[in-house]
């Protein structure tokens, strides 16, 4: 049920109690209130405070549980907001795209949170929980303790240069370092067992990466956009994963999860290879050659996107998929081999190739109708449609 107050929007709970679902005004420093129409505020919903440009220090009452993720959004001016001592939830990723964010206030006395040097911790479960936008180190050491680096906490840090964690830490939970453009260097601990999704997404200098020997998973995307990437080591003790001429493999070398865009200008599969995992190569724009093992069967979503000097593949027989965006961004591939193997290509697997004139599928490949083309504004602009001759066979 969706209610109107003068300057909220808010829904009922089933308790009678309420969740602020908008805001609109422009306070530079807001106090919530702790009613709205008599309805107790126990959330603050998703966006609810998004895109407010003159907010500065946000002051949340107590009897709030939960602050839901991206509440504030896009808010340029935010620079803090005081966390209620009622809060439940770990308020990570609750505010994204605000740049002069310095950070949380708690109190003294606060039960779950605590400030260390300005950076916000989940005492109870020993987790690192946001390090604000606006710290201007080059350099942070996190303290001894901690367990576990929360979804989103360091994300979109425009100044950090070199992190290091402490052992003890377990897992870096998704986009935890997510769009980190000066980050070069992370030391992680030998007790890392997960890298999330996107972890490292975005981290455009970042050199290189070494992966400890208690990793057992590493997340989709996890260094996708990682454009300075050189050279990813794994601990020869792991079990899980190997390191091959500088790539990121599986133990049992069955699937590639990542190549560093290091300038290389082709690459030759070994025999044995099963897997290409999603955005393998991504972003790899010196490579303009790959053979690929007969051994292979499955090519993963946006593998070779925005590989634009790569001029021809050649699919194996087996491979029964072309995944979505594999070749999305291939400004210069013009010559594809598929095998009647392939059943289906999916959206945008050729979205932005320019220079393929045909293809050739076979007569049963479902083609889904956004295969081929971009966006129609910005093919109208080049002056191509970017849709080959397909022939069936």
């Amino acid at each position: 049920m969706n209610e109107m107050n003068t300057s909220y929007s808010y829904e009922l709970n089933a308790d009678d109690s309420c969740r602020i679902t908008a805001y609109q005004g422009d306070a530079v420093m807001l106090t919530i209130p702790t009613e709205l129409d008599g309805h107790k505020v126990i959330d603050i919903g998703i966006y609810a405070f998004a895109n407010c440009v003159h907010l500065k220090h946000v002051i949340i009452p107590e009897g709030v549980v939960t602050i839901f993720i991206n509440a504030f959004y896009n808010c340029p001016e935010l620079e803090t907001i005081q966390l209620p001592d009622t809060i439940e939830n770990n308020v990570n990723s609750s505010v994204r795209g605000c740049p002069k964010f310095k950070g949380y206030k708690v109190s003294d006395t606060h039960e779950m949170f605590e400030l260390k040097d300005g950076v916000l911790f989940n005492k109870e479960v020993a987790h690192l929980v946001d390090y604000p936008a606006a710290m201007e180190h080059a350099e942070y050491t996190a303290p001894e303790g901690i367990v576990e680096v929360m979804r989103g906490a360091f994300a979109e840090h425009k100044y950090l240069q070199k992190v290091v964690l402490p052992e003890g830490i377990v897992k870096i939970g998704d986009g935890a370092f997510r769009g980190c453009e000066a980050l070069r260097e992370v030391v992680l601990p030998s007790t890392l067992e997960i890298i999330g999704g996107q972890a490292f997404a975005g981290c455009t200098a970042l050199e290189t990466i070494h992966i400890p020997a208690a990793t057992v998973e590493i997340g989709q995307n996890a260094f996708s956009s990682c454009w300075s990437l050189q050279d990813i080591t794994v601990d020869a003790e792991s079990s899980h994963f190997c390191d091959t001429d500088g790539a990121l493999y599986t133990k049992d070398m069955k699937k590639l999860l990542r190549y560093p865009v290091d300038g290389l200008t082709g690459y030759a599969f070994p025999e044995g290879v099963e897997v290409i995992g999603t955005g393998a190569f991504s972003g790899c724009d010196t490579l303009t050659e790959v053979r690929l093992p007969q051994s292979l069967k499955v090519i993963e979503g946006s593998a070779f996107a925005h590989c634009s000097m790569l001029d021809g593949v050649e699919i194996p027989e087996g491979v029964e998929a072309i995944a979505p965006a594999t070749f999305f961004g291939c400004t210069n591939l013009a010559e594809i081999s598929l095998p009647m193997s392939v059943k289906t290509i999916g959206q945008q697997a050729f979205w932005y190739c320019f220079s393929m004139m045909q293809i050739e599928v076979a007569e049963n490949c479902k083609i889904d109708d956004t295969a081929f083309g971009g966006e129609v504004e910005v093919l109208e602009g080049l002056g191509m449609n970017c849709i080959p001759e397909i022939i069936r066979k």
